[in-house]
């Protein structure tokens, strides 16, 4: 497709399925550049161009968009087995409307996981976690 960005979004008139950088640009960088994967720490954030994606771009935060979403990322916002990175469920936080149900698929653990709707830590809105 020649897109360059790490996230991304496809949008329908019923539905908003948006891929989000939780794992590439979330590590802290060493001196030539080079991602700290083995031994840095993180949150998994998403970046804040990533941040100011989602509010200019896709206007995620619109209350009268009805559209269901569906997020993708690599880390957990949510897990029974490992610890959540829940960086990037605070950032949504702060752009979703608290009332909002979203679909979440996620990877990182390797399991095949279907939880019941939750509330991830940090955040309002309701989610539905999908570990694939």
């Amino acid at each position: 497709s020649g897109q360059k960005a790490t996230y991304g979004a496809w949008q329908s008139d019923s539905w908003r399925i948006i891929a989000l950088d939780t794992g590439y640009e979330s590590y802290t960088r060493g001196v030539g550049g080079s991602r700290s994967v083995a031994f840095g720490e993180t949150e998994a954030p998403m970046t804040k161009q990533v941040f100011d994606w989602l509010q200019h771009v896709v206007n995620i935060s619109d209350k009268t968009d009805k559209r269901g979403i569906v997020l993708l990322s690599h880390h957990q916002p949510y897990s029974e087995f490992e610890c959540p990175y829940t960086a990037a469920a605070s950032q949504l936080d702060k752009l979703l409307p608290p009332d909002k149900t979203v679909v979440w698929f996620f990877g990182h653990e390797h399991n095949l996981v279907w939880y019941n709707r939750t509330q991830v830590q940090g955040a309002r809105f309701q989610v539905y976690p999908r570990m694939i």
